[in-house]
């Protein structure tokens, strides 16, 4: 596995070694990669918003291979998705959880070419400047020790004008609304690890308050964002600064 992601990095990385020296993986357990996989697999549906909305923010004229930076790729899937809907994109997946990336790299075996998958912390991204179109993270800016440092990594990768979406949860979600969401995964086959895994990725989430200064201070403008009191969720769209 480890020479696959070697032969897969040259493209991208950037010719600084010892980037690696400050990987320090949020442990996930094999069981739990292989449960979240199985369960988010069955409900796949759920990425047809994010199709839809990177659909939306890449900007235009589009080049003949935009490149996608899906951050926190976890098992993948999202990369699969896309595929269907840009089949030109190249997709550059970083996951800070090697049993994650290796799910990632199974679930995309029929777009090679164009999936690359990489072990790293958002932190200390291993990757040129200036090669990324649009950057996604769905849910993972919680497991992220330091946002406003990932945030200008990620705005270092961007090209100018380039913009990132962020899906983030709802600290304030009330928590009898939760306890209905859990029961819910309950019945739609969750394991209950995947069951912990999401009650406590609640507890870890910052406030949008918090990620939106962030985004800020890394040189970033926000132009959209879709919140709700009581959802569940909220997502925001911040463009680089030229």
């Amino acid at each position: 596995m480890q020479s696959v992601f070697m032969k897969k990095t040259q493209r991208f990385s950037r010719e600084k070694q010892g980037t690696r020296n400050h990987l320090q993986p949020y442990m996930i357990s094999e069981e739990l990669a292989d449960g979240f996989h199985r369960y988010m697999e069955k409900h796949a549906a759920v990425y047809n918003d994010d199709i839809k909305r990177i659909q939306a923010f890449l900007r235009h004229p589009l080049p003949q291979s935009p490149v996608i930076f899906d951050v926190g790729t976890g098992p993948g899937l999202l990369p699969v998705a896309l595929q269907r809907h840009l089949t030109t994109a190249v997709i550059i997946g970083v996951d800070s959880s090697l049993p994650m990336l290796t799910q990632s790299l199974e679930n995309n075996t029929h777009i090679f070419e164009s999936y690359h998958p990489f072990l790293a912390t958002v932190e200390h991204l291993p990757f040129k400047n200036a090669i990324v179109d649009l950057a996604v993270s769905r849910f993972s800016v919680l497991y992220w020790d330091h946002p406003q440092q990932a945030f200008q990594e990620i705005n270092r990768l961007l090209k100018p004008g380039g913009r990132l979406i962020i899906e983030s949860l709802n600290p304030e979600y009330p928590w009898w609304r939760l306890w209905l969401m859990i029961l819910g995964m309950f019945f739609k086959g969750a394991s209950s690890q995947v069951l912990s895994y999401q009650k406590d990725a609640f507890k870890r989430e910052y406030h949008l308050e918090q990620i939106e200064q962030s985004l800020v201070n890394a040189s970033f403008t926000i132009i959209h964002r879709e919140t709700q009191q009581n959802d569940w969720k909220t997502v925001v769209v911040a463009e680089k600064q030229c």
